[in-house]
C-alpha cells in the first residue's frame, strides 16, 4: 500500500504582504465610516443651529465643506483627539472633531498636530 502524497497536499496560507493589505483595506473602510459618522453629527448640529446645515470648523467657527482643498472653498477635516494610535478610541465618532484645513483657512487642523491649539 503506497502512500498519495498529492491527497495530502496542506494548502498555504496567506502571504504577509496579503494579510497586510487586507488589514489596510478594512482599516480604510473603518476609517472612512468614521469620518462619515462625524460630518454627519456636524451636519446634524448645523441644521439644529440654523446654519443650513453646513458644518463648521470646531475651533474658528469657519463654514467647511468637504471634498478637495482649494482656494476657493475651505475644505474640513476630521482630527483625532486621542490619537489614532489608540486602539480603543480610533474609530470612535465621539473622538473625532471637525477642523478646517488648507489654505485660504487659519489651518486649525495643522495647528492641533503641531499643538499649537487644544481641541
Amino acid at each position: 500500500m503506497s502512500i498519495d502524497y498529492n491527497a495530502l497536499a496542506i494548502p498555504k496560507g496567506k502571504t504577509r504582504k496579503q494579510l497586510k493589505a487586507k488589514k489596510d483595506r478594512e482599516d480604510a473602510k473603518q476609517l472612512k465610516a468614521f469620518r462619515d459618522a462625524c460630518w454627519e453629527r456636524e451636519r446634524l448640529k448645523a441644521e439644529a443651529a440654523t446654519y443650513s446645515g453646513i458644518p463648521r470648523c470646531q475651533n474658528c467657527r469657519a463654514v467647511v465643506h468637504r471634498g478637495e482643498s482649494s482656494l476657493s472653498i475651505w475644505h474640513g477635516e476630521i482630527h483625532h483627539r486621542i490619537g489614532r494610535r489608540a486602539k480603543a478610541t480610533r474609530y470612535d465618532p465621539d473622538n473625532g472633531v471637525l477642523l478646517c484645513a488648507g489654505p485660504g483657512t487659519k489651518d486649525c487642523h495643522g495647528q492641533a498636530h503641531r499643538k499649537a491649539i487644544q481641541v
